[in-house]
Order: C-alpha cells, then sequence, then structure tokens
C-alpha cells in the first residue's frame, strides 16, 4: 500500500489496519498543510475527522468511523501491552 494522502491509498481506507490509520492521523493533525497552521493543543478525534483524515472525498463519517473501530479492535493480548492504572499497579 502507499502513504496516506495518495489517491491510490486513500481509495482503500475502508481495508486499512492500525497502523494505517496511525499514520494517516498523524498526517492529519501533525503534518502542517500551510504557514496558518496553528500548533496542536488537543487532539478531537470524531467520525467527521476520521473521514477527512482518509483524504477521501467520498468517505463518510460513519464508515470511516466503522473502518478505524475495525482496525484497532483487540484485546489487551493482541495489542501487546500490558495495561498499567495511574497508581503504577497492573491490570490481572
Amino acid at each position: 500500500m502507499s502513504r496516506a494522502g495518495d489517491v491510490a491509498f486513500a481509495a482503500e481506507w475502508s481495508r486499512w489496519t492500525a497502523e494505517n490509520w496511525n499514520d494517516a492521523l498523524f498526517r492529519y493533525f501533525f503534518v502542517a498543510s500551510s504557514a496558518a497552521d496553528e500548533p496542536v493543543t488537543r487532539l478531537l478525534l470524531t467520525a467527521d475527522e476520521l473521514a477527512r483524515a482518509t483524504s477521501d472525498p467520498a468517505a463518510t463519517p460513519q464508515a470511516a468511523k466503522s473502518a478505524f473501530f475495525r482496525a484497532v479492535k483487540c484485546t489487551p493480548a493482541e495489542f501487546d501491552v500490558v495495561p498499567v492504572f495511574h497508581d503504577g499497579g497492573k491490570v490481572e
């Protein structure tokens, strides 16, 4: 697959993996598109933002949200991390 922002890649957004979404969201939120862009102070990840991050004008918010959830849905074991509480205690 090619990179986010590439027309061929954008057309495949409904089959993106978590890594593809990660790349597209990084580019959408952090790669400046003009000198007028302001620094990011918070991320608001709505269905509308997910649709815009695909770079596909035909992407609907609901379809983008569904594709994103399919790509990132996993168990903690599949995510390969050990959940940790704020106090440092590990989840059993």
